[in-house]
């Protein structure tokens, strides 16, 4: 292939990584993480598993906001063009880690929620962390 043609297929990529019903429709496709209603939940660690077009969505995401500290979990909205990156602390040694600050990037507008629930009485508890994970991943063995 020449260099035009891998260019023209990147471009390709990344609009359609604009358009939420090829993002809904990949999302629903993925083979890792865990599908909800109303998003897609996976795992850092399981990112390269999902198909190029998630990734690119996630890595628009990332280019934007930079690396965030401490995120394990990264959930993908349906729909709503958002991506939002979990800090569950204890991940690997807690079997339900409660979430210590979520940040919640829209793509769409740029505007960044953070919420931060380091003194909340009653942060959201994390379960069934195997569903997250590569089914080869070293914690799935000790989760299961």
């Amino acid at each position: 292939m020449c260099f035009s043609k891998f260019c023209w297929q990147a471009d390709d990529l990344l609009f359609r990584s604009g358009h939420a019903e090829a993002v809904d429709g990949a999302r629903k496709r993925a083979t890792v993480g865990k599908l909800l209603l109303k998003a897609l939940y996976v795992h850092r660690d399981a990112l390269d598993a999902l198909e190029p077009l998630l990734r690119v969505y996630e890595g628009c995401a990332r280019a934007y906001l930079g690396e965030v500290e401490g995120a394990n979990l990264i959930k993908l909205h349906r729909h709503s063009g958002k991506v939002s990156y979990l800090v569950y602390p204890g991940f690997e040694t807690d079997p339900h880690p409660a979430l210590l600050r979520s940040i919640k990037l829209s793509l769409r507008t740029r505007e960044v929620d953070c919420f931060d629930y380091a003194k909340s009485t009653n942060p959201p508890i994390l379960h069934r962390k195997e569903t997250f994970l590569l089914p080869g991943h070293a914690l799935v063995a000790k989760l299961t």
